[in-house]
C-alpha cells in the first residue's frame, strides 16, 4: 500500500498532528498559480531557469546574452530569455520583465504579458467598455469593437490573472482571461517505416493484417473532390512540394492590397499568423533539422496525410498518398519552432478558415489548457463554416500518455483522434480520454508512417533531399487521416454537416481488440480506443444510416438515475428528449448552470430541480444561443438537478452544460478538528457529496460525521476525474482522535475508506494532500454514504405536478412522457405555477 507504514506511524500518536508534520519530505515546492476556465484546473509553476522580456514599441533590436537564437515575432513584442526574471535585463527597449510560467501537468511554458481578452455583454457598448477599462488602468488595444465583441486589453501593471478577474466580475464582461502566449507541442514519432501500410496494411514488417483505414475499399467509392479545401493550421506548410495542391484565392492578388477586404494583404495562399505576413511557408531550422521543436517540419507531412495528390491506388514508391487523393492545402502558419503562440492568434487563424472557404479544419498539437476566445472561434467554425454547414475540426489526441486529454483535443467542438499501431494496440505515448472520438493509425509499433515532407536541401524528417519522410507519427498522423477521411464524406455527400461527419466517422470505426483492457460501454465507446479505428470504407458505408444523436449519459431520462457531473460535457438533444443531471451541493453555497450552443441555432431549455426533482426555476435566454441560471443553495443543501430539454423538438443539435460553484470551498476554515462542519447526523439514514478545494501546503479539511455503533459508512474521494492533481491522504478517527481508518491509495490517487463505527460518537474526517506542494491548491469530491437514498423517480413527479399515472410497474418514463416536464416549465416560464 503506497505510503502507508510511514503514514501509520506518524498519525497513530494523535490525530493533531494531522495539521503539523509531513508523512515524508515533500520534493521541492515551486510557486504555483491557478488558473480555472471552462470548469477545468490548470497549474502554472513558475519556472525559475527563465523569463520573458516585452518590448518597448517601436524599439529595435536589443541585444541581451541571455537571449535565446529565437527573434520576437512582430505581433509579440516579446522574447524569452534563458534567465530568471530580475532588474539587470533592464535594458534600453525593455519595457518590463515577466516569469515565463510551466504547466505542470504537460510541462508547457506559458507567457502572461500585460494584456488581457474580454467577451462584451451583448448590450454594451464599445464606450462604455473604454469608461469602465479607463477607471481601472486599461486601454483597448482594438480601434472598435469587431464583430465577435472579443477585445484585448493593455493593463496597467503585470498581473493579468488578477485583472482578468476584476474584469470577469463586471456585468458588462461576459468572460475574461489573460491573454497568453503558449508553448505548443507538435505531436509525431520516429519508427522505422515500411511505406503507406496504414491505408492497406497486409501484415508486413511485424504488422497485424488488416490493421488500417480501408483505404483501397474507400477509393472505390470517391478519391476525394478537387475543391475541398483543407486548413491545415500547423508550423508551415511546404508550398513548393509537388504532391500538394495548394489552394489559391479566387479573390486576391499580389498586389500590396488587401484586395478582397478581409483585413489579411495579398493572402494568396493563407497566411503566416505567427509572423504575421502572407508566406505560409516553413521558415524556421534550427539544428537538429529533424526535430520540430527546433524546425518548421512538421505541417507539410500532416497537409501530405489528409490530401497529397494520389493516383488512385497504392505505389510501390515513396510517392505519397493523402486519404483523400484530391483537394486543396489551406496553409495557416500558427506554429513557430521555438516561438510561443498568442491564443488571439488561434483564434484569428480558425476564423480564418471558416472565412475563407474551408470545409475542414486539421490542428495536429496541443496546447497546456484551453482559451474562451479560441473555444468562441471554434464554435464559430462549426456554426458559419461551409455556408452554414460546419466545418468539422479535427485534433490530435496528444502524445504524453496523459488523462484526460490536453487541449484542444478536450474541446466540445473538436473530433478528437488518437493513435493505435500497426499491431491494432495502444503506443505507449497514447493519451486517453472520454473526450476520445476515434482512434486513427500511426506509429509506435513496429512501423512508422510514410508521408510528404519540407523540399528545403538538408531539412525535413529525413534529410535526404528526396522530398518524403519515413518516420513520421503520433497522433497528429492520426488526426491528419481523419481529416482526410472527411474529405471523402464530402465528396459522396456534399450537404452533410459537420456532426454527421464525427458521426459517420464513429459509426463506422472499427471496434479493434484491445491491447489492454478498454471495455467499450454499452454505447460502444472505450476511454482507450473512443470508437474503434477509424475505417474510410466504414464511414463512407455509414452515410446511409441514419445519424445517432444518442449522447455518453443515455439513458438519463429521469432525475433519480441522472448522473453526478462535476465538469462541463458536451451532449446532444433529439427531438422530445430531455437531458437530467444531478450535483451535489451544500448549504450556502452559490452555484451557477450555464447552456449554451452553437451561434444561430436555437437555445434549449434549462431548469434548476430541487432534491425531488420539481423544477424551482428556469433559465434566462440570452441573444448568443445560452441560458444561465443563478443560485444560492438553501438550508440543508443536498443532490440537486438541472434538466435540459430542446424549445423546438426538430432539430437535433449539440449543447454544453457547465455547472460550477462560484466558492472554491464553503467550509473554509474547517483547518482543525475542532472546525469539522457535521454533515451527516442519522447515519445510516442519509449521505451527501460535496465540492471542496485544498490549498497546500497547510490545508487539512475536517468533516464530521454523527453514528451509532455497528453503522456502515463509505466515504470515497473523487479527484482525478475531474482533471485535479490531487494524491489525497484520508483518515476516519473518533472525536477523541483515536484513527480508525486510514487510506490513502485507492485508485493510486483518490482515497476511499469503507467502516463500520464501533461506538455512538461523532467521528472526525480529515483530508490533505500527500505531496503538500506549496501555492495553489486542488479541488476535490468527497462523498459520505451510509445507503442509497430512495428519491421520487421523474414519472412519480410528472404525475403528481399533472394529475397523470404511469402504467403499472413502468420504471422509465417514455418518450411522451418526456414532453410533460416540457409543459410544467412552459407553463413556469408564462408565469402559471403548475
Amino acid at each position: 500500500m503506497k505510503h502507508l507504514l510511514p503514514l501509520v506511524a506518524l498519525l497513530a500518536s494523535t490525530a493533531s498532528h494531522v495539521s503539523a508534520q509531513r508523512m515524508e519530505d515533500p520534493p521541492p515546492a515551486p510557486a504555483i498559480r491557478v488558473i480555472e476556465r471552462i470548469g477545468q484546473l490548470h497549474l502554472l509553476a513558475v519556472d525559475e531557469g527563465a523569463s520573458a522580456v516585452v518590448f518597448d514599441e517601436g524599439a529595435g533590436p536589443v541585444a541581451l546574452s541571455t537571449h535565446r537564437d529565437l527573434v520576437p515575432p512582430p505581433r509579440a513584442r516579446f522574447a524569452v530569455l534563458d534567465a530568471a526574471p530580475s532588474e539587470s535585463l533592464a535594458t534600453e527597449g525593455v519595457r518590463v520583465v515577466y516569469p515565463v510560467l510551466r504547466d505542470v501537468r504537460t510541462g508547457a511554458a506559458v507567457v502572461a504579458l500585460d494584456e488581457i481578452t474580454v467577451r462584451l455583454a451583448d448590450d454594451v457598448t464599445f464606450a462604455d467598455l473604454e469608461t469602465w477599462g479607463a477607471s481601472r488602468g486599461m486601454t483597448p488595444l482594438e480601434s472598435a469593437a469587431p464583430p465577435s465583441r472579443i477585445l484585448h486589453l493593455r493593463i496597467a501593471g503585470s498581473d493579468a490573472f488578477e485583472a482578468a478577474r476584476i474584469a470577469e466580475e463586471s456585468p458588462s464582461v461576459l468572460w475574461a482571461e489573460p491573454t497568453l502566449w503558449t508553448e505548443a507541442r507538435r505531436l509525431g514519432g520516429d519508427t522505422p517505416p515500411i511505406l503507406q501500410w496504414h491505408l492497406n496494411n497486409t501484415g508486413v514488417g511485424g504488422g497485424t493484417p488488416d490493421a488500417d483505414i480501408d483505404a483501397p475499399e474507400a477509393w472505390d467509392i470517391t478519391v476525394g473532390a478537387e475543391s475541398t479545401v483543407f486548413a491545415i493550421i500547423d508550423d508551415g506548410v511546404d508550398l513548393s512540394h509537388p504532391d500538394l495542391i495548394i489552394r489559391t484565392s479566387p479573390t486576391e492578388v499580389f498586389d500590396a492590397l488587401d484586395n478582397d477586404g478581409n483585413g489579411y494583404v495579398d493572402d494568396v495562399w493563407g497566411w503566416d499568423f505567427a509572423d504575421g505576413d502572407n508566406d505560409p511557408n516553413p521558415s524556421v531550422f534550427i539544428p537538429p533539422y529533424n526535430f520540430p521543436a527546433h524546425s518548421d517540419i512538421h505541417g507539410t507531412p500532416v497537409a501530405g496525410l489528409t490530401a497529397a495528390y494520389g493516383s488512385g491506388e497504392l505505389l510501390a514508391s515513396l510517392r505519397s498518398s493523402g486519404v483523400s487523393q484530391r483537394g486543396q492545402i489551406l496553409p495557416l502558419r500558427l506554429l513557430a519552432a521555438g516561438q510561443m503562440v498568442s491564443q488571439a492568434d488561434h483564434a484569428a487563424a480558425i476564423r480564418y478558415a471558416a472565412d475563407s472557404g474551408a470545409d475542414v479544419i486539421n490542428m495536429s498539437y496541443s496546447l497546456p489548457f484551453p482559451s474562451l476566445e479560441v473555444e468562441e472561434a471554434m464554435a464559430y467554425a462549426l456554426a458559419t463554416g461551409r455556408g452554414g454547414l460546419g466545418c468539422p475540426i479535427f485534433a490530435a489526441a496528444g502524445d504524453q500518455f496523459l488523462e484526460p486529454l490536453t487541449w484542444p483535443a478536450s474541446s466540445p467542438w473538436t473530433a478528437a483522434i488518437g493513435a493505435v499501431t500497426n499491431q491494432n494496440a495502444l503506443p505507449s505515448y497514447a493519451s486517453i480520454g472520454e473526450r476520445l472520438t476515434i482512434t486513427a493509425p500511426s506509429s509506435g509499433g513496429t512501423l512508422g508512417i510514410h508521408s510528404t515532407d519540407v523540399t528545403f536541401e538538408d531539412r525535413g524528417y529525413d534529410d535526404a533531399g528526396d522530398n518524403y519522410t519515413l518516420s513520421f507519427g503520433g497522433s497528429s498522423a492520426s488526426a491528419a487521416m481523419a481529416s482526410g477521411a472527411a474529405g471523402l464524406l464530402m465528396a459522396v455527400s456534399p450537404e452533410i454537416t459537420w456532426w454527421e461527419v464525427y458521426e459517420a466517422l464513429s459509426q463506422g470505426a472499427d471496434r479493434i481488440p484491445p491491447g489492454i483492457p478498454s471495455d467499450y460501454d454499452a454505447h460502444g465507446f472505450s476511454r482507450f480506443y473512443g470508437r474503434g479505428r477509424l475505417n474510410a470504407f466504414g464511414a463512407l458505408s455509414a452515410l446511409s444510416v441514419p445519424v445517432s444523436m444518442d449522447d455518453a449519459y443515455e439513458p438519463n431520462v429521469d432525475f433519480a438515475t441522472a448522473p453526478l457531473v462535476t465538469v462541463p460535457l458536451f451532449q446532444h438533444l433529439i427531438a422530445n428528449d430531455n437531458d437530467f443531471f444531478r450535483f451535489a451541493t451544500v448549504e450556502g453555497q452559490t452555484f451557477a448552470i450555464q447552456v449554451w450552443t452553437l451561434p444561430n441555432h436555437t437555445a434549449p431549455d434549462i431548469a434548476l430541480l430541487d432534491p425531488t426533482g420539481v423544477p424551482l426555476t428556469l433559465g434566462v435566454p440570452d441573444v448568443d444561443g445560452s441560458q444561465e441560471i443563478a443560485f444560492q443553495v438553501p438550508a440543508p443543501g443536498g443532490i440537486y438537478g438541472a434538466v435540459v430539454l430542446p424549445r423546438e423538438n426538430t432539430v437535433p443539435f449539440g449543447y454544453t452544460l457547465s455547472i460550477r460553484s462560484r466558492l472554491f470551498d464553503v467550509y473554509e476554515t474547517n483547518d482543525s478538528p475542532e472546525d469539522a462542519h457535521l454533515l451527516l447526523d442519522r447515519l445510516p439514514d442519509n449521505s451527501v457529496t460535496i465540492g471542496a478545494y485544498i490549498d497546500p501546503p497547510g490545508d487539512i479539511d475536517h468533516y464530521a460525521i454523527s453514528g451509532s455503533a455497528g453503522d456502515e459508512v463509505v466515504i470515497d474521494v473523487g479527484a482525478r476525474d475531474i482533471g485535479s492533481l490531487l494524491d489525497s491522504v484520508l483518515t476516519l478517527s473518533t472525536s477523541s482522535g483515536e484513527i480508525i481508518a486510514l487510506s490513502d491509495d485507492f485508485n493510486e490517487y483518490d482515497s476511499r475508506i469503507e467502516a463500520t463505527l464501533p461506538a455512538d460518537d461523532t467521528y472526525i474526517v480529515a483530508i490533505w494532500d500527500f505531496h503538500g506542494w506549496g501555492g495553489g491548491g486542488h479541488y476535490y469530491g468527497i462523498e459520505f454514504e451510509g445507503f442509497t437514498p430512495s428519491l421520487p423517480t421523474a414519472d412519480a413527479v410528472v404525475s403528481e405536478v399533472l394529475g397523470l399515472v404511469p402504467p403499472s410497474g413502468q420504471s422509465d418514463v417514455t418518450r411522451d412522457q418526456r414532453v410533460d416536464i416540457a409543459d410544467v416549465m412552459r407553463l413556469m416560464r408564462s408565469g402559471q405555477q403548475p
